[in-house]
């Protein structure tokens, strides 16, 4: 993907973000079901970043391990989202690709439904290694993904693809796609990339990171790829980048 138009992607999510804040953080009043089994590997005292925190909902999960919690996200609107709801948090404007963060400052990162939006190998690499510097050493990367090859999507996410060889949308990579979001006002198409499991720990291991646990989830319960709603990976800091 040609970098300037990775940046009209960046721009992009961070504008339909801006427009849908309210409606999507109707949707997304509580918690999802998996991340309770995700907040063990956290401990009370520990220095948390939680990175595309939207509007905060993961919140209500970590606060209960007496944290010390920052959130950031690049919309403005759902920063106001979280800020409103969760008064006590610790919330920031910041972009994943341009974190304003210290070396070895974070014992965990929470990443959910986050790295999905940033388009191009490039510069989800260059979010993966910035997660490394600034997580301590032996620090975890916990995160999800949207499973964009389970059934229900399956044929619009394998047609994107082939788009993205030899159809109209050529400026796209290979499994990129635009889902759709029906507003009130109208519909927005989303920018996603569609990780496999192998891809994602490819990506994870050659910016330093050992993976510990990858697997497929639908409301709590672990899955398969037809199935499930989210990958979820569990990556641990092992060595220095040079």
């Amino acid at each position: 993907m040609q970098k300037e138009y990775a940046e009209k992607l960046i721009q992009k999510t961070q504008q339909d973000y801006q427009k849908l804040a309210k409606e999507f953080s109707v949707t997304r009043a509580f918690p999802w079901q998996e991340l309770e089994d995700l907040i063990k590997y956290i401990k009370p005292g520990q220095k948390v970043l939680d990175a595309g925190c939207g509007n905060g909902r993961s919140y209500q999960l970590l606060r209960s391990k007496k944290i010390n919690y920052l959130g950031v996200d690049n919309s403005p609107a759902l920063i106001r989202e979280a800020q409103n709801k969760y008064q006590f948090g610790n919330f920031r404007v910041m972009d994943l690709t341009n974190l304003e963060c210290e070396k070895d400052t974070f014992d965990t990162i929470f990443c959910i439904a986050a790295l999905q939006h940033i388009p191009s190998k490039k510069l989800r690499f260059q979010v993966l290694q910035d997660f490394h510097q600034i997580l301590k050493p032996n620090g975890y990367l916990i995160m999800t993904n949207w499973n964009l090859w389970q059934k229900k999507y399956f044929w619009q996410t394998l047609k994107y693809s082939l788009s993205s060889l030899c159809g109209k949308h050529r400026e796209l990579d290979l499994k990129d796609v635009y889902m759709p979001w029906k507003a009130r006002f109208g519909v927005v198409d989303r920018y996603y990339h569609a990780f496999t499991p192998r891809e994602l720990n490819k990506l994870l291991q050659d910016s330093g990171f050992k993976i510990k646990k990858s697997y497929y989830v639908k409301k709590g319960e672990k899955s398969d790829w037809r199935n499930g709603y989210n990958l979820c990976t569990i990556a641990k800091k092992v060595k220095n980048l040079q």
